[in-house]
């Protein structure tokens, strides 16, 4: 069930469950969990380049006890992409490092994993061009 009223500024919506993806005009939110069984590098999220120009992540990685949190900024122009991590804590030592690339017409945040096995979860907001 989905519920929206008018609020003065602005809408609130209540008993609203989205899942994966939501997009409201030029915001895009998505959530993604990727696993790992060994070390090395794995994509976390792929968009095309021309759906978004920028996105922000926030990533929560999981390795055993341990956890490794931070955010995530890239930009990209279709042949390059440019990146940017900041607000970084961890409980223990890094469980690996981020990465970004274009490929195929996508931009690709990557994590090079230092732990075989991980649970990353990341919520990425993408501004598409203008």
């Amino acid at each position: 069930v989905l519920t929206i009223a008018n609020s003065g500024f602005g809408l609130s919506v209540g008993n609203a469950t989205v899942t994966y993806e939501l997009s409201v005009g030029s915001l895009n939110v998505k959530t993604n969990t990727v696993t790992t069984s060994a070390t090395g590098q794995v994509v976390l999220d792929t968009f095309g380049t021309t759906e978004h120009s920028s996105a922000k992540y926030f990533v929560q990685v999981k390795g055993g006890t341990a956890y490794h949190t931070t955010e995530v900024v890239l930009v990209q122009d279709a042949t390059n992409v440019w990146l940017t991590e900041y607000g970084s804590i961890q409980t223990g030592a890094s469980l690996g490092t981020f990465s970004a690339d274009i490929n195929s017409g996508n931009a690709r945040l990557l994590f090079n994993a230092e732990n075989a096995t991980n649970t990353i979860r990341s919520v990425r907001y993408g501004v598409a061009p203008p």
